[in-house]
């Protein structure tokens, strides 16, 4: 299920915005949760874990740019769309990364060329790949196929469906490459929460029966980014 988030201090704007929405993911056969805000506060205490993020960008109190900036402070990988009806706000967009924008009035065929843009985006991550490249030889591996990073002595054991691969990097350079199912639960180690089995007394189990440790000092960092991982996925 795609989760999507409309924040929009004009509330008749923001609902027929939603209906437009619905109707083109009906359409697509695209299953999706939209929810509507009408101010940058309202959406800010949520978890902010949406996939999608339509902002207006003239707002009271706090514009749509100054929001993006704060959903990209703890979320990297949405995509951000401004809805606005002035069109020189569109260079600021790209300080904050913004998939598109739409100017108001919306037009039907202007958001859904938006959207069919978006939605490939969306499958694209989902099928993401990390890729090892090494003095001898390069592999790409995808993400759904990674139960966990391990690192040891400047060595790295990536632990896949298809077995192990053994090569040299660093963890935090591998880190900037996963998404938000890859989660540091110590310092020597990344795991996929897409696998997590059980966590107790310190220790993730995966459905492969594989044990990986936790710090204490990373426990609540863990346990938040589980939370943020559950509501992502909707469960």
């Amino acid at each position: 299920m795609i989760k999507i988030a409309i924040c929009d201090d004009e509330k008749d704007a923001c609902e027929v915005l939603r209906d437009k929405i619905l109707n083109y993911m009906q359409e697509k056969k695209e299953h999706c949760k939209i929810e509507c805000f009408f101010s940058a506060a309202a959406l800010l205490q949520t978890s902010c874990a949406y996939d999608m993020f339509l902002l207006d960008i003239q707002m009271p109190e706090q514009d749509g740019l100054t929001l993006a900036r704060k959903i990209r402070a703890n979320e990297s990988h949405s995509i951000i769309i401004f809805i606005t009806a002035l069109a020189e706000y569109v260079y600021e967009a790209f300080e904050v990364e913004a998939f598109d924008y739409i100017c108001k009035p919306i037009e039907d065929m202007r958001l859904h060329k938006v959207f069919n843009r978006a939605l490939n985006k969306l499958r694209t991550n989902e099928n993401k790949s990390l890729f090892i490249q090494t003095m001898n030889w390069c592999k790409s591996v995808k993400l759904d196929d990674v139960y966990f990073c391990e690192v040891i002595n400047r060595k790295i054991y990536l632990h896949t469906k298809n077995g192990v691969i053994e090569y040299y990097s660093k963890l935090r350079d591998i880190e900037k490459e996963l998404d938000f199912r890859f989660v540091r639960c110590h310092r020597s180690y990344l795991v996929n929460l897409d696998y997590l089995l059980e966590y107790t007394n310190g220790q993730i189990i995966l459905e492969n029966g594989e044990k990986v440790p936790t710090s204490r000092l990373r426990h609540r960092d863990f346990m938040d980014a589980m939370m943020l991982y559950m509501k992502r996925k909707g469960t």
